[in-house]
């Protein structure tokens, strides 16, 4: 957005620059809302196959909600990102909802992570005295916040669409107030600190359930230019669930890849497409 001078005249040109980026942000927060993926578990975690995640980083603290059911004790619980152990529950404890680790504590993690890397979040519960089939674990959600405690915004205000201005207008009050309004009914939707959410592994893909018959996958309804995406399967692709268009083959890469959907004739905005035999992909606006 274009930046303002004291005493400088309010030309359509940078009146509209406020009012493009408003309708930008409306736009990203409108349609699908991607939900969290969780786990219920009867017994021990042991398996990273079992519960894994993926975060591009982006915001410094990663929060955890895991609730945990009927057991006498918990032996422990390790939380590991990209392999480094930054959480430990010892013994006899049994809660660990509203984790908040600060990821740029290097006394937790050193190096600290890089903003646009993606990192894998592993978990190593072991259960002393519970009873199977009775006690569960509940991996409820996992994700990358600006804030320390999240919350939703409470102005209750009105989305209000901004003018587009054209030469000679001149910015009433009412105009220039649809951009108070507008941006408080944004903050409302975005809450009081921006979420960035774990993508959760494909569990079907994992070599202890994989077949060649199995096509699962993860369907993305689109909104940014970049689908990131992670596959040791040479038949991975990206499928038209309409079977209009022609699938794009992603080939095997058995590391974080990314394809430029803008490639794709028949992907528009809004559209909800499939990704087949991924272990685990998301959308970004960043390659």
């Amino acid at each position: 957005m274009l930046p303002f001078a004291t005493g400088e005249f309010l030309s359509a040109h940078k009146l509209n620059s406020i009012s493009r980026n408003v309708y930008h942000i409306e736009g990203l927060i409108g349609g699908v809302a991607v939900p969290f993926g969780g786990i219920v578990t009867l017994g021990d975690i042991t398996s990273a196959a079992d519960v894994q995640w993926y975060i591009r980083h982006k915001y410094r603290y990663l929060h955890f909600h895991i609730e945990i059911y009927n057991l006498d004790t918990l032996e422990d619980a390790t939380i590991y990102y990209g392999g480094t152990s930054v959480f430990f529950e010892g013994s006899d404890e049994n809660n660990l909802a509203n984790v908040t680790i600060d990821l740029n504590d290097t006394g937790i993690i050193t190096p600290t992570p890089t903003v646009g890397d993606w990192y894998a979040i592993t978990m190593d519960i072991d259960i002393d005295g519970g009873t199977p089939g009775t006690d569960k674990i509940h991996v409820n959600r996992i994700y990358e916040s600006d804030v320390t405690s999240p919350t939703v915004g409470s102005s209750g205000a009105s989305y209000s669409a901004p003018k587009i201005w054209a030469h000679g207008d001149y910015p009433t009050a009412a105009e220039m107030n649809k951009y108070s309004a507008s941006l408080n009914y944004l903050y409302d939707r975005v809450g009081g600190g921006s979420i960035n959410p774990a993508v959760m592994s494909n569990r079907s893909e994992h070599a202890w359930n994989a077949s060649t018959g199995n096509e699962s996958g993860m369907f993305l309804f689109h909104k940014h230019r970049y689908l990131h995406y992670i596959n040791s399967d040479s038949n991975a692709e990206i499928s038209d669930p309409s079977n209009v268009g022609d699938d794009v083959s992603l080939g095997s890469t058995g590391s974080w890849d990314v394809y430029d959907l803008d490639q794709i004739d028949w992907m528009t905005p809004g559209k909800i497409y499939y990704v087949k035999f991924a272990t685990a992909c998301a959308e970004d606006t960043t390659p």
